[in-house]
């Protein structure tokens, strides 16, 4: 059996298996012929024939022969247990076997294996609970007496602990004192836990309780407990797998009528859950008080029992806060002189987990996808109430959108994780065949049917049925190359007036399809337009068009296989867009109505700035690529947005436009990710226009030194909020105080902070940060980087940007050159969905009305222009006398007069001492302040009257 040999048993080999998992069971070479060897093995044995119940394997499948093979293995050990080692229980060889039945076993990948993603789930949630409950009661074990594997497995300490018989005498005739009886060690609990396991350990509490020696147990334990307490957090723990199983168990009172494969799964899961309970009410018996000599540093507790995990493996970011209760006195600086592997409680996190065995392992499949599911379920919840909360005008349309497809990107990632677990099982028809036991062989037409006739509204809400169902049957109209040109009538049609609580199941399914249909066969004609010669120029032009940010992407995959609807996120997506219209069905023409506004409002600032637009004050600065941006981007949206480019390809070819702008008629995601994307855009050129001239940022340090010199009485709210936009970078996020104007001024604009002489300041430049009103990637929080790629996937640097004052332990820091490519970790925690979701509503809320990035920038640019134009127009002669003709006669430098006058402010003799040319006086430069305050005020007063007028200083305010 050379390379074959499967399991080796010796005295040696099982007191090596006593050490660790990685003794007593191996598995070598090919696993099938290994098996063989086994068999043979047993086969030679005594008792073969009871135990093995045939000689011949052929018919056997691997998993079933090698199940069959280690229980007889177990079986025998057992019997056999006093010619191989008194140490050895069947319960602690049968804990090693599971490793090697694990490995036949679909469910082996069910162990606490780490999520690729910062997103946390049910799953992970669930293992990563089981996982520190299994570790605290494993690392225990010594000190409770239910924790033994041999009491489990019902064998006696009478048949299977013989005592040491000891002398009371030397060889020299002396009495000597008599030693202890010795007691065979009993088996610990492994570090893999099967459910079986957990059930047999609330089942033998059951029979302590029964007979009557609960309460002596209970003194045992409490004397085994003395110096180590059970903390509150264990109880929260399993409250958590508690509640989180229930709700799983909950699914089942939904589906009617029961088949007997679920009514089984129900009964066994409720069993486990009676299980846990039980376990949960003796362990809330014993002591929780805390001892007097507890007081530890953290770093201990995050070592020696604590169920938070010391090492760097992902963790839940549900685990209870560690206080001092997890930590046992006696197992305080505690190490093995024998075993040279680390104690349970200095091992990392994911070698611990909750397994299942026999029918749980079934049971498990099923749960974990009901888990899937109930995540989706509760995303789409959550979406929901986004969504009426932007009908009842209480958060952006943009808003809205960007956290549907933040949510896409994180039902993705839960789409990635449960394809680890099931390797090609990953699609909708293979879950849902798991979750409600149908055969696997059900073609996806009987699948549709039960999951849409014969299933409740809640039930096929919950499964998604309808979208799926949606998707299945347009996908039979499809045809190779080509799709539906529907005509008037062809699809239901949706009349949003109807009250849809009075409607019955029939009337709910026609209007679902109304809702999917129309708007399936649109997206498909756009997929179709990408396809043109048009439509892949502008795809390659500007990476994607405005027009296909929702739903368009991922429907492309699907429209070439037709076959069955794939990816499982575009079923989501599908019946998000479903929740949305219903949620706007009374005002679905609300968010196209607003992105045009938004459209028509950037249009309009754009090229009053292009008509203002005078190269003497932009001839030395780097503002050409720019215009030519910006022409583009008018164009962009003349053509795209402010204009029906899909009904126009459909007239060019002579297809129905069923309605004006029919793409985002009816999908007000689809019109949030348009205007965000416009955004996004404007925001990039306003930015580099005003990094190019340095007029708004020269402007507000003008008005900040004016006020801080007392010089401006009256309050300017806009103007203070763009003070406050651009502290950060104009002035390093501290405001100068009186006396500090004029080195903020010089460090703002590129000179030395150190010296006021206009010599050293050779002119303004944009090449580095600190220098320009904004940097590149300046956005408020939000986009950063992000502004420049248009990308809406949930990254590291998105999560950068929105907390960019956490330390870099928590997340990468934010950095003038962009966000840190390093992957995320929030503490070494997963990061909660609906906390991470919550975070991005406040901030991108707060971001669009108080930062830069729905500042109409173009606006404010020419309202710096003009203050500074009309400022140094009735001054030219004062500036000329005191600072000589250089920079007013330079028009593309007027934004540097500022920094003179603060010279003049703060440090007048000083500066006149370094001049002695000039013919500074006081009058003059008080004549220059008086004209500075006067052009600002009048900068006030257009603005004001703009405002009245209906103009928005930011684009999204109400």
């Amino acid at each position: 059996m050379k390379n074959n040999l499967a399991i080796i048993i010796s005295k040696d080999t099982i007191n090596a298996a006593n050490a660790g998992p990685e003794g007593g069971v191996r598995i070598a070479g090919n696993e099938t012929q290994g098996l063989v060897g086994v068999w043979k093995l047993l086969t030679a044995m005594p008792h073969a024939k009871e135990l093995t119940g045939e000689r011949s394997i052929e018919s056997r499948s691997v998993k079933d022969f090698g199940t069959k093979c280690l229980q007889s293995m177990i079986v025998y050990l057992s019997l056999s247990r006093s010619n191989i080692d008194s140490r050895v229980s069947a319960g602690f060889l049968a804990s090693r076997l599971l490793f090697v039945t694990s490995c036949f076993s679909p469910m082996a990948s069910f162990s606490n294996s780490p999520l690729p993603n910062a997103v946390e789930t049910s799953r992970s949630k669930y293992k990563d609970l089981t996982a520190r409950f299994v570790k605290w009661l494993s690392c225990r074990a010594d000190d409770m007496n239910i924790a033994s594997l041999d009491e489990l497995d019902g064998v006696t300490e009478s048949k299977s602990v013989p005592l040491n018989h000891t002398k009371t005498k030397n060889s020299k005739g002396r009495r000597k004192k008599a030693s202890t009886p010795t007691l065979p060690q009993k088996s610990p609990l492994p570090t893999a836990i099967t459910v079986g396991l957990l059930v047999k350990l609330a089942g033998k509490m059951q029979v302590f309780s029964i007979r009557g020696y609960l309460p002596f147990f209970h003194q045992s334990l409490v004397l085994k407990m003395t110096n180590s307490k059970v903390p509150e957090a264990v109880f929260t723990i399993l409250d958590q797998i508690i509640d989180l199983r229930v709700q799983v168990g909950s699914f089942y009172s939904r589906q009617w009528p029961l088949t007997p494969e679920l009514v089984q799964s129900n009964r066994r899961h409720q069993y486990f859950i009676d299980s846990l309970r039980k376990i949960r009410d003796l362990l809330h018996s014993c002591p929780t008080s805390r001892p007097d000599n507890a007081l530890v540093k953290l770093d201990q507790f995050m070592s020696l029992l604590g169920l938070e995990d010391n090492s760097n493996a992902t963790t839940s970011s549900s685990a209870p806060i560690l206080d001092e209760d997890w930590l046992p006195d006696n197992l305080k600086g505690k190490t093995s002189k024998k075993d040279a592997r680390p104690q349970k409680s200095d091992r990392p996190l994911q070698e611990f987990a909750l397994l299942a065995d026999d029918d749980n392992g079934t049971d498990e499949a099923e749960m974990l996808a009901w888990m899937l599911f109930h995540d989706f379920a509760h995303l789409r919840e959550h979406l929901r109430d986004v969504w009426e909360q932007y009908h009842r005008k209480e958060i952006t349309l943009v808003t809205a959108s960007f956290l549907t497809t933040q949510s896409v990107e994180i039902v993705k990632e839960m789409e990635e994780d449960f394809a680890q677990v099931f390797p090609g099982k990953a699609e909708y028809l293979d879950i849902v065949k798991v979750m409600f036991r149908w055969s696997p062989s059900l073609d996806i037409r009987s699948v549709v049917m039960k999951l849409v006739m014969e299933m409740d509204s809640s039930m096929r809400d919950f499964t998604m049925g309808r979208a799926f169902h949606a998707l299945w049957q347009f996908g039979l109209t499809l045809q190779a190359g080509n799709v539906p040109c529907p005509k008037p009538g062809f699809f239901p049609t949706f009349h949003p007036e109807d009250d849809r609580s009075s409607m019955d199941d029939e009337q709910l399914h026609c209007e679902d399809l109304a809702i999917f249909m129309p708007h399936l066969a649109e997206v498909a004609m756009q997929c179709k337009l990408s396809q043109t010669e048009e439509g892949r120029k502008t795809r390659e032009s500007d990476g994607t068009t405005v027009d296909e940010h929702a739903l368009v992407r991922d429907m492309r995959t699907f429209i070439i296989k037709r076959s069955r609807p794939t990816p499982l996120h575009l079923i989501f997506q599908w019946a998000i867009y479903r929740d949305i219209v219903l949620v706007n069905r009374k005002e679905l023409n609300r968010p196209l109505d607003e992105l045009h506004e938004f459209a028509r409002k950037i249009v309009s600032s754009a090229k009053d700035w292009m008509n203002d637009y005078d190269s003497r004050f932009y001839t030395y600065n780097d503002v050409d690529s720019v215009r030519q941006s910006i022409r583009d981007f008018i164009d962009r949206v003349e053509s795209f947005v402010l204009t029906d480019r899909l009904g126009s390809w459909k007239r060019k070819n002579d297809i129905v436009n069923l309605a004006p702008y029919q793409l985002w008629h009816y999908n007000p995601w689809a019109c949030g990710a348009a205007l965000y994307s416009l955004l996004l855009i404007v925001h990039h050129c306003t930015v580099q226009v005003l990094n190019s001239t340095g007029y708004l940022g020269s402007v507000v340090h003008l008005y900040h030194a004016l006020r801080v010199h007392e010089r401006i009485q009256d309050p300017w709210p806009q103007m203070d909020q763009l003070l406050d936009i651009v502290k950060e970078c104009a002035f390093d996020d501290h405001l100068p105080e009186k006396g500090q104007c004029l080195a903020s001024f010089w460090g703002f604009m590129g000179g030395d902070p150190t010296t006021s002489d206009a010599d050293s300041t050779t002119g303004f430049t944009s090449s580095g940060y600190g220098t320009g009103v904004l940097p590149k990637d300046y956005g408020g929080s939000l986009p950063g980087r992000l502004s420049e790629d248009h990308q809406y996937r949930l990254t590291d640097g998105l999560i950068a940007e929105l907390f960019p004052h956490a330390s870099d332990g928590v997340v990468a820091k934010r950095s003038r050159a962009g966000p840190s490519s390093r992957q995320l970790r929030f503490g070494g925690k997963r990061c909660d969905t609906f906390g991470l979701l919550k975070t991005l509503q406040r901030r991108i809320e707060s971001d669009l009305k108080n930062t830069a990035l729905g500042l109409d920038l173009f606006a404010a640019q020419r309202m710096a222009l003009s203050i500074l134009r009309r400022w140094v127009n009735r001054t030219k002669e004062e500036f000329i006398g005191c600072f000589g003709p250089r920079y007013v006669e330079r028009p593309g430098q007027i934004c540097f007069l500022p920094g003179y006058l603060l010279g003049c402010m703060e440090k007048f003799e000083e500066y006149k001492g370094r001049h002695p040319s000039s013919s500074i006086r006081p009058e003059l430069v008080e004549r220059i302040v008086r004209e500075a305050v006067i052009s600002l005020q009048e900068g006030k007063d257009d603005l004001n009257k703009s405002l009245e007028g209906g103009a928005r200083m930011f684009y999204l305010s109400n």
